[in-house]
């Protein structure tokens, strides 16, 4: 027998693709199967793992999770950022409650980070908790950094960054707002006053280009005029604007000018729509409020009279990038227009403003950058550490967290005189094969409800409204539990294909003479496990987040004495229980006193043993809800389920005790579950 014969489980097996995709690797599979069972406190602290600012992430991340969703491959992603704020929404965080408790200073090191930007906080947040004396000096009134400086209300709005941002705080950390480094205090002070800095000032410095007239009145930087909106001042930019740029910060530059009353908002930008680097549905948002977007040109001068702009003269760009993926744009020189304007606004990058670096030792590259070891996150001084877009480049919040992440890693390591261990990379599983994805059942995503587009311009309000309950609980349930499906010991496995003959999708096989479950093709419905005789196969799903199946009808152990009808047990399908009104999912919230319900993933996977144990332990009716017609999360579940039930009835009869007191409801649009509950009586 080969090594591969002998383990049906890889050593290491793959990753959700949703997880391996995250920067900072949240388990978004789990918190989502947490989500569906209606667990939210347990989905925030899968959450809050790994991300320190939840409420703002569910809202602005640009989610390479979803991009990586296999369930792509049936209809649509899983919103998993959605979710995520739902989440933050539900439990009343996003609200500013603060969770958590100052830590104890055990390690007698202190640590400076200048910048309150999100990698900032993410990397004060970890070594508070580790025991460091943290301070952060930020050079704004307010911490948040382009969180709060960029992004405007309508998209983020700042009491939720303020919730996220004062339960980092909340762990014993000092902030120190509206202070300049280099201004109010020297760089030399700060590393005097702590055994080690990180620098995580990001890109707060909005980039010129050379441009003919670039020097006219009226020719503007994009992040004083986002900063300025943000902080209520007054921002005249006339009645014609043109912003230059295609990214998401010449984006939102548009669409918060296009709130300051009815102004005509144009951009500009070289890239074909295609190319644009703005994530598509921001851009869409841009466009359903009024944003003219003219793709494919080239600014070519900032035309103007008596030193005042009045337009825009840009040719067509021919293409952007040559034949390497090189920036390298062409025009066509003969193909020109001119649009007129009272304001032109740059929106071409940002850089970082390291003046204050001057003469401290920190070495700078030619190009005004700092000099950087991505190994161990330092910088030309060994006690001076960087991280965030002040190295990286312009980027996603995630990924800003990510580098924090990075940077308290490597600053703790130091102090140890350790190599500082990362987060690892995660292998995903290989994309739903199409055989598979053909039976599962077409169930396309919630809809996240949205301001009208009429009513968006009147205000600063956010556009995106979040999930109501039931809809955040369908749409979890539309995960397909990537690799959390199921594994065999194969101690136990006598290759009797069982496994092979039940599984609705053909997934297991025999390998040399034991099963084998194929990850990338396994779909988690646990059929398998419940019919295996040896009990030979467990389903990782479950194990981590399934409720532990207690039908507490044993009087001596769980204190209740049913009263009010039949002693009932109840069985209710994950994936149908919120089917019907929208109150479904709390109709097991006050039970009538003769029952008691239990939540199974699939009733499929009850083996019978489970059942009858519900009975033995003094129950006169078992009732299980099954998924009507083609509602079932799984294809084929209704007839498994059904063929389990039957077999069950004929034990009960053989035994005495009558298979008519195992009963099944279908579950639909139309049908209510508090109804069936109510009928238990």
């Amino acid at each position: 027998m080969t090594d591969t014969q002998k383990t049906s489980v890889p050593v290491e097996w793959p990753a959700p693709p949703c997880q391996a995709a995250c920067p900072v690797n949240t388990d978004a599979r789990r918190y989502v199967a947490l989500i569906a069972q209606e667990r939210y406190k347990e989905a925030l602290d899968v959450i809050m793992a790994t991300n320190p600012l939840p409420s703002v992430i569910g809202r602005i991340c640009a989610h390479p999770c979803e991009s990586a969703c296999r369930r792509a491959g049936v209809d649509e992603p899983i919103a998993i950022c959605h979710l995520k704020r739902f989440v933050t929404d539900k439990l009343g965080y996003s609200d500013g409650e603060i969770i958590v408790a100052p830590t104890a200073k055990t390690q007698g090191k202190s640590i400076g980070i200048i910048g309150a930007g999100p990698s900032g906080l993410t990397a004060a947040g970890d070594l508070a908790r580790l025991g460091y004396d943290v301070t952060i000096y930020e050079k704004h009134p307010k911490p948040g950094g382009m969180l709060r400086y960029g992004i405007l209300d309508y998209r983020l709005p700042p009491d939720i960054l303020d919730s996220d941002i004062n339960n980092i705080l909340a762990l014993g950390i000092e902030l120190k707002s509206g202070v300049g480094i280099g201004s109010d205090i020297d760089f030399q002070e700060i590393t005097g006053e702590h055994d080690a800095v990180i620098i995580a000032v990001g890109l707060s410095v909005g980039r010129s280009i050379p441009l003919p007239g670039v020097d006219l009145d009226g020719v503007e930087s994009c992040i004083p005029i986002l900063e300025a909106i943000n902080e209520g001042k007054p921002v005249d930019l006339g009645e014609r604007i043109i912003v230059i740029g295609g990214g998401n910060v010449a984006v939102d530059t548009a669409r918060s000018i296009r709130r300051l009353g009815d102004k005509k908002v144009t951009m500009v930008c070289l890239e074909a729509r295609d190319e644009m680097p703005a994530h598509d549905w921001e851009i869409e948002d841009a466009l359903e409020e009024g944003v003219e977007i003219h793709c494919s040109w080239g600014p070519d001068k900032i035309v103007g009279e008596k030193g005042r702009v009045t337009g825009l003269e840009f040719k067509e760009a021919t293409c952007v990038f040559d034949d390497k993926g090189r920036f390298n744009p062409q025009f066509n020189e003969s193909n020109r227009n001119i649009i007129p304007a009272d304001t032109v606004v740059l929106a071409v990058g940002q850089g970082s403003d390291l003046s204050f670096l001057k003469d401290s030792g920190v070495k700078l590259t030619e190009r005004g950058l700092l000099e950087f070891d991505r190994q161990t996150m330092r910088t030309s001084e060994p006690t001076v550490f960087a991280t965030g877009e002040v190295v990286t480049g312009p980027g996603a919040a995630i990924n800003a967290i990510a580098g924090g992440h990075r940077a308290a890693a490597a600053t703790d390591a130091h102090f140890g005189g350790e190599t500082p261990v990362f987060q690892r990379e995660l292998a995903p599983v290989d994309e739903l094969p199409s055989w598979i994805a053909s039976q599962m059942w077409e169930t396309p995503r919630r809809w996240m409800p949205r301001t009208p587009e009429a009513d968006r311009l009147k205000d600063f309000a956010e556009v995106e409204l979040g999930y109501s309950e039931n809809d955040a609980l369908r749409e979890a349930q539309r995960c397909l539990s990537c690799t959390a499906g199921a594994r065999v010991d194969n101690d136990k496995c006598a290759a009797c294909l069982t496994c092979v003959r039940v599984c609705p999708y053909g997934v297991p096989e025999i390998r040399g003479d034991k099963a084998y479950m194929d990850p990338t093709t396994c779909q988690s419905c646990g059929f398998c496990a419940s019919e295996c005789p040896a009990d030979a196969i467990s389903v990782k799903m479950p194990d981590e987040h399934l409720l532990e199946l207690q039908t507490g009808l044993d009087a001596s152990e769980a204190g209740w004495s049913p009263s009010g009808g039949d002693a009932t047990v109840g069985f209710i399908c994950q994936f149908g229980h919120t089917w019907g009104a929208d109150t479904t999912f709390d109709a097991t919230a006050e039970l009538p006193g003769n029952v008691r319900v239990g939540r199974v993933l699939w009733p499929a996977r009850l083996a019978p043993v489970d059942i009858l144990r519900a009975f033995q332990d003094g129950a006169d009716k078992v009732f299980l809800t099954l998924c009507a017609g083609n509602y079932c999360h799984y294809k084929s579940g209704n007839g498994l389920a059904e063929r389990r039930v039957d077999y069950v009835r004929t034990l009960l009869d053989g035994i005495g005790i009558g298979g008519d007191r195992l009963v099944t409801y279908e579950i639909n649009q139309e049908t209510s579950l508090a109804e069936i509950i109510k009928e238990q009586l």
